[in-house]
């Protein structure tokens, strides 16, 4: 092979490894960037959303048990329930469809003991039971 032939050759493989080391420079950057925008993504925090809408809602102790439930009655009121640790409802706040606002407190067994309602024309009840459901004291 003559020495401009070898010199051609020599030019030619120099401008393709040239455009190999632009190329392969070129796919690290792009990798990089890819992996930098991954992991940005996943570490910037997201925004918290403005309305958290849900048809019903359970806050859990450690275990898993419910202990605060938020939810609509079968009425269409809303009622919040506070469980003890067996999952029995033990204070409930309720608003009914007629606009009467109600606090009631239930026994270990499910019973109403103490009552308080506020009626639709702002008249207060408070009552007392006895573990027979049998009125102890109510006033007005």
């Amino acid at each position: 092979m003559e020495q401009q032939e070898f010199e051609a050759l020599r030019k030619r493989l120099d401008r393709v490894e040239r455009r190999l080391r632009v190329a392969v420079v070129g796919w690290v950057v792009s990798i990089a960037t890819v992996a930098v925008l991954v992991v940005v993504q996943q570490v910037v925090p997201q925004p918290e959303p403005e309305v958290l809408r849900a048809r019903r809602i359970e806050v859990v102790d450690a275990a898993g048990r419910a202990r605060i439930v938020l939810d609509t009655a079968p009425s269409g009121s809303p009622v919040l329930i506070l469980l003890d640790a067996a999952g029995r409802g033990r204070i409930a706040l309720d608003v009914s469809p007629g606009g009467t606002q109600m606090l009631i407190f239930w026994d270990a067994a499910g019973r109403a003991r103490i009552g308080l309602r506020v009626g639709p024309d702002g008249t207060p009840t408070l009552g007392l039971y006895d573990a027979a459901d049998r009125v102890l004291f109510e006033v007005p």
